[in-house]
């Protein structure tokens, strides 16, 4: 007898994690990043891209637990119990989505209940009617200055005379 035999099918169905559900493809974690609108919570920052033009029915949602958190046991700890919360929450989530969640160090000291209400507000907020996906220019990147021959240098930092 497994774990899951007390569980019933639909309940099974609901709580599952299949791969289809799953952002596996770094090219995709690169589009969430650099296309998608960050969410910000205590614990976690969740990314969040509208998939448009590509053959895709409901949410996928992908984690990053960076090296920085612990070793590979504490990784995967953290990365289960994300895992956990958004099988717990991803009902909530509806349309073309790509999700990343990015847990913060202090993630290692947050209870689950917590962590589960942190990942349900943030998806809450994404479904909201008033949810903007357009991503705000960062501010202060380097990017962003124009370089003319004329001002050559005049986006840098460093201040006095050459």
């Amino acid at each position: 007898m497994s774990g899951a035999d007390h569980i019933p099918s639909a309940a099974r169905v609901a709580y599952s994690f299949p791969r289809s559900v799953r952002l596996l493809q770094h090219a995709a974690f690169d589009r969430v990043y650099r296309e998608g609108r960050r969410l910000f919570a205590p614990d976690l920052t969740v990314f969040v891209r509208r998939r448009e033009g590509e053959a895709a029915t409901g949410p996928r949602i992908g984690f990053t637990v960076s090296r920085a958190l612990g070793n590979a046991v504490t990784r995967n700890r953290i990365k289960r119990r994300l895992r956990a919360a958004a099988r717990l929450e991803k009902g909530r989530l509806q349309g073309p989505l790509d999700v990343v969640v990015n847990p913060k160090k202090s993630v290692l000291q947050t209870g689950f209940i917590l962590l589960r209400q942190q990942m349900e507000r943030a998806f809450a907020q994404v479904q909201r009617p008033d949810f903007s996906f357009a991503v705000p220019p960062r501010n202060g990147s380097r990017g962003d200055a124009v370089r003319t021959p004329g001002n050559r240098g005049a986006d840098r930092s460093r201040s006095g005379a050459r």
